[in-house]
């Protein structure tokens, strides 16, 4: 939902609240850096477009991590 409500630099400055895995950040920022604004655009809505864990959820506090999860390898 961030990256749908938020333009790229928005979205890039929240990512560490997001992400707590230091080297999946550091991919992800890594992939924006070098390209033009619209292919920049362009991967912030590859992340909007997600989908969601449940159709038509919608969160009582947006910005509160409320689960992590944690990533194999």
């Amino acid at each position: 939902m961030t990256a749908r409500m938020h333009t790229v630099a928005e979205f890039i400055e929240k990512l560490p609240t997001l992400i707590s895995d230091e080297a999946l950040l550091k991919k992800i920022l890594i992939t924006f850096d070098g390209k033009t604004s619209s292919d920049r655009w362009n991967l912030k809505e590859k992340f909007a477009r997600l989908q969601t864990l449940t159709k038509g959820y919608v969160p009582k506090n947006p910005g509160e991590i409320v689960e992590v999860a944690e990533l194999a390898g």
